[in-house]
């Protein structure tokens, strides 16, 4: 599990119909694995929102392995922890005209989450 200080990644893959259009991994200097989770809603909700052949006020299908930031995105109260990163999943989600959350078990072979979860790790790599 990732510490306060210890370098973070994120993954995504981006699919329509079951095609996948892009996957990406990002590194981040620092945080904690709830801040990598959110991270990676915000940056999917983004590069969905500009995607050529997507764009936004479609409809989003979010699936992960977090329970805690699939609660916080859909919860409406202010959090305790994370509160600005939530606000800014929050709105990047708002750009859509229906989101969807399914939650999955992590590391248990589902082929969309391990290719997430593998550019993650690749990419939390890469900051240290």
């Amino acid at each position: 599990m990732a510490g306060i200080l210890d370098p973070i990644g994120i993954g995504v893959v981006i699919l329509e119909d079951g095609k996948e259009l892009d996957r990406f991994g990002r590194g981040f200097p620092k945080g904690t694995n709830n801040q990598a989770e959110l991270l990676a809603i915000r940056e999917a909700a983004y590069a969905v929102s500009v995607h050529p052949e997507i764009g936004p006020g479609v409809s989003l299908s979010i699936i992960s392995d977090s329970e805690y930031a699939i609660l916080m995105c859909r919860s409406h109260g202010n959090p305790k922890k994370n509160p600005q990163l939530v606000r800014e999943v929050r709105e990047a989600l708002s750009r859509f005209q229906s989101v969807k959350f399914t939650w999955v078990k992590g590391h248990i072979g589902n082929e969309w989450n391990e290719v997430a979860n593998t550019l993650a790790e690749s990419a939390s790599r890469a900051k240290k």
